[in-house]
């Protein structure tokens, strides 16, 4: 019944289009058709899925909290942590010289 309804569809369909050439159709039988409770269980685990990764990401948001609270509570010099960050060498060990850690960071890299 399906593959005459089938073909009555692709008749139409070449109707349509106005040309004799037949619209490739895949036989119904080839066709995994999934049932109610396979879209049931990947639909469960989809929804599994999401729960955990809310649980992350509730967790993770709880993490940043606590460190901003942290940071708020620190007492903060930028201005010192910028400039010892930009004066800190880092010895390359190929040939003994000094590196900026810029230098080295953009050399590591660039391999």
């Amino acid at each position: 019944m399906l593959q005459t309804k089938l073909a009555i569809l692709v008749k139409e369909a070449n109707n349509l289009v106005w040309t004799n050439t037949p619209i490739s159709v895949i036989i119904p039988l080839a066709i995994s058709v999934k049932s109610t409770e396979e879209w049931q269980k990947m639909l469960e685990e989809c929804n599994n899925q999401i729960a955990r990764l809310e649980s992350q990401v509730r967790k993770l948001g709880l993490l940043n909290e606590d460190l901003m609270a942290r940071l708020d509570r620190e007492p903060s010099n930028t201005k010192a942590d910028d400039e010892d960050v930009a004066e800190e060498k880092i010895k390359n060990s190929k040939g003994g010289k000094t590196m900026p850690l810029t230098e080295k960071a953009i050399a590591a890299t660039s391999l």
